[in-house]
């Protein structure tokens, strides 16, 4: 998994950004950053 290492994000924070993304991409959007 890419992300963590190049952004220094927590386990965690990357995950969440991951789930985020993958949401996202199934709507054709990004909203990284909101908490759903």
């Amino acid at each position: 998994v890419l992300g963590r290492k190049e952004l220094n994000l927590p386990p965690r924070e990357e995950a969440r950004r991951t789930a985020i993304a993958a949401l996202s991409n199934q709507r054709g959007t990004i909203q990284i950053g909101e908490d759903h």
